[in-house]
C-alpha cells in the first residue's frame, strides 16, 4: 500500500469511490453526488494549501482516499474512504495513521476531528487503533480527535565527562558523535523540534556551535543542574513535552523515539520512557517527560543526584507523574551501544563502518541483524555496567542543590 499526495487527475477516481452504494451508506453524506460539482470541490482541497487529500495506491489501483481540511483555526477534520474490494484488510487503519502522521509533521500543532457514525464500527475501530480518541458527540455523530502537543528532542551534552572527556566531539567515522545523535534523533516523525541543552560554560562552546551548525536549537543553563537546563529548553522551545537524549547515544533510533512519544501521547502520561524497566539495549534509552512534570520537579527535586540524572524524582513518584512505559520482547537490556569509555567507542564505530552506505539511516533492528551475522562486530560491544554513572552519584550524595524556583 502507498499513500500518496493526490493530484487533479485523480479527482474522477475520487469521486467514484465516494459515490459507490456502499461508502455512502456510512458517510455523512448519503445521496449520490454530483460529479462535476464533487470533482471542483476535490481539486479545490487538493490546491488548498492548509488542507490534505490523499490516494490509497495499491499496484497502481486508487482503492481509497483520505481527506483532512481545515475547520476553525488550528482545527481540522478528516474523512476516508476505501472501497469495498479492499475492506476488511486493514488498508483503512494504515491510511488513517499514515496521513494523520503525516499531516501532523507539517501542521505540529493541529486537533484533528473524525465525525462517524456509531453503527460504522469498522471506521470506529481504525480511528481508535491510530490514535484517535472519544471526544463526544456532534448530532449524530461521534466525534474523534487527535491532537499533537508539541514535542521537542532535547539532547544533553557536555565536554566535562568525568569519564570521557570530550566524547561528544570525538570522530565517528567522519562526523563528531553529537552530530550522529541529532542527525538521527531529527528523524523523529512525532517531534516538532531538535535541540541541544548544554552548559553556560566556556569550555561547551564547541558543543553550542556544533548543535548551530547542525540546525539544532541551543539552551544554555547550569553545568550539573542538567533538570534546570530541561526546564529551560521546554520554556524557551515552547515545548509541551521533551523528550530526553543524552549525547552520548549516536545510535539513537528515531522510531523507538517515535514509539515512546506515541505511548506518551496515548496514555495521557506525565511521564513515558523505554527504562523503567529497561528492555532495550543501553544506548536507545527514550524519555518523554511534561513540561508541567518538569517544572513542578524543577521546583521540588533537591538531591544533586535528582538534579544531575533529570528524571529520579519523577519516576520516584508515580503517584504525582503518572507514569508509561514502553516494553521490548526480548529483552535487549544486556547490550550495550552507549558511548561512556575508549571501547565503546570503538564498538559503535565498527557499527557505523557496518553501515557506511547508509549513513544515519539505519535502525536497531539493523544493528541486531548485523551483530547477528557478524560474531566479530557482537565480540567488540563492550560489557560495562548499565547507569554505572546514576549509582555512583547516589552513592556518593553531596550535599543538596536548592531549586532556583
Amino acid at each position: 500500500m502507498l499513500l500518496r499526495p493526490a493530484e487533479r487527475e485523480d479527482a474522477t477516481a475520487i469521486w467514484q469511490l465516494r459515490n459507490s452504494p456502499e461508502v455512502r451508506a456510512t458517510s455523512r453524506r448519503r445521496h449520490e453526488l454530483d460529479r462535476v460539482e464533487f470533482e471542483r470541490e476535490i481539486v479545490a482541497a487538493i490546491e488548498d494549501a492548509r488542507a490534505a487529500v490523499f490516494v490509497v495506491d495499491i499496484d497502481g489501483e486508487a482503492a481509497g482516499y483520505v481527506r483532512i481540511e481545515p475547520r476553525d483555526g488550528d482545527e481540522f477534520e478528516i474523512g476516508i474512504a476505501i472501497g469495498s474490494t479492499w475492506r476488511g484488510r486493514g488498508i483503512g487503519r494504515r491510511a488513517i495513521a499514515d496521513a494523520t502522521r503525516t499531516f501532523l509533521a507539517a501542521t505540529p500543532l493541529a486537533a484533528i476531528d473524525a465525525l462517524v457514525r456509531p453503527e460504522n464500527t469498522g471506521s470506529v475501530r481504525a480511528f481508535e487503533a491510530s490514535g484517535y480518541l472519544p471526544a463526544g458527540e456532534r448530532g449524530e455523530f461521534r466525534v474523534y480527535r487527535v491532537a499533537r502537543r508539541r514535542i521537542a528532542v532535547v539532547v544533553q551534552a557536555r565536554t566535562s565527562s568525568e569519564r570521557f572527556p570530550q566524547k561528544v566531539l570525538a570522530d565517528l567515522e567522519g562526523a563528531p558523535l553529537l552530530a550522529r545523535v541529532l542527525r538521527r534523533a531529527s528523524r523523529s516523525a512525532e517531534c516538532a523540534v531538535t535541540a541541544v541543552a548544554t552548559s553556560a560554560r566556556t569550555d561547551d562552546d564547541a558543543v553550542a556551535q556544533l548543535a548551530a551548525e547542525e540546525g539544532a536549537a541551543v539552551v544554555r543553563g547550569p553545568l550539573e543542574d542538567v533538570l534546570e537546563r530541561y526546564r529551560l529548553a521546554a520554556e524557551q522551545l515552547d515545548a509541551d513535552a521533551v523528550v530526553r537524549v543524552t549525547g552520548d547515544c549516536p545510535l539513537v533510533d528515531p522510531r523507538v523515539v517515535d514509539h515512546v512519544v506515541r505511548a506518551f501521547r496515548a496514555g495521557a502520561a506525565d511521564y513515558a520512557s523505554n527504562v523503567r524497566p529497561p528492555t532495550f539495549p543501553d544506548g536507545l534509552d527514550v524519555e518523554v517527560i511534561s513540561r508541567a512534570a518538569l517544572e513542578r520537579a524543577a521546583r521540588e527535586a533537591t538531591s544533586a543526584t535528582e538534579r544531575e540524572h533529570v528524571t529520579p524524582y519523577i519516576a520516584d513518584h508515580p503517584e504525582l507523574f503518572a507514569p508509561e512505559n514502553v516494553t521490548h520482547e526480548p529483552d535487549l537490556s544486556a547490550m550495550r551501544w552507549t558511548v561512556d569509555y575508549l571501547d565503546d567507542l570503538e564498538f559503535v564505530r565498527a557499527v557505523f563502518r557496518a553501515f557506511r552506505e547508509l549513513e544515519d539511516e539505519f535502525g536497531m533492528d539493523d544493528v541486531l541483524g548485523a551483530l547477528a551475522g557478524d560474531p566479530r562486530l557482537s565480540a567488540l560491544m563492550p560489557a560495562h555496567t548499565r547507569n554505572d554513572g546514576l549509582e555512583r552519584s547516589r552513592a556518593a550524595e553531596r550535599p543538596p542543590i536548592d531549586s532556583e524556583r
